[in-house]
């Protein structure tokens, strides 16, 4: 058998574990923790070791969320890293487009001011209405244009048009 002060000394002096006494005298577990319980101080160490294994315990899980938090905020940065570096490029590039000087067409002049002029056939031109708005500055007052030009652009402006209206209520109501 083996000695029950050995066995009290390597848990309460040396601070090992059941399992570790165990190993170290060669008997069970079982048998170790039958000794120990026979001692008064006994359930004060126990408790100790729990509460010292709890704080512990608590810490690791503490260093693990940080590391994990660490690990996702360097993510975060590194996508945001990634959209800033693709924004400042597409701002370089639209400010390298804005930079080249530029003429409008006269088509696409006509197609993007069309609902704000009308065709007037005898000087073939179109002429800016005056009832529909204030006309901005850099709009001129009238522009010449061809006939089939103008008819393109009245049927892609009707086709437009069209589509905004697509219940059947609505076109009644409008006598479409």
């Amino acid at each position: 058998m083996c000695d029950k002060r050995e066995v009290e000394r390597l848990y309460f002096e040396e601070k090992l574990s059941c399992a570790d006494i165990a190993k170290a005298v060669g008997i069970s577990h079982q048998a170790v923790s039958k000794i120990l319980k026979k001692n008064p101080e006994y359930k004060n160490e126990k408790e100790r070791r729990k509460k010292e294994n709890k704080l512990k315990h608590n810490k690791q899980i503490a260093d693990c969320v940080k590391r994990k938090r660490k690990r996702l905020r360097e993510e975060e940065r590194e996508k945001d890293i990634e959209i800033f570096a693709w924004l400042e490029e597409q701002q370089e590039q639209n400010a390298r487009e804005m930079s080249i000087g530029k003429k409008l067409s006269s088509t696409d002049f006509i197609a993007a001011c069309m609902s704000q002029y009308k065709y007037d056939p005898g000087r073939e031109r179109l002429v800016f209405m005056k009832g529909f708005a204030k006309k901005p500055f850099d709009l001129p007052r009238s522009v010449s244009v061809h006939k089939e030009v103008f008819s393109e652009f009245r049927k892609y402006a009707q086709d437009v048009e069209s589509e905004k209206w697509t219940s059947t209520t609505e076109m009644e109501a409008l006598g479409r």
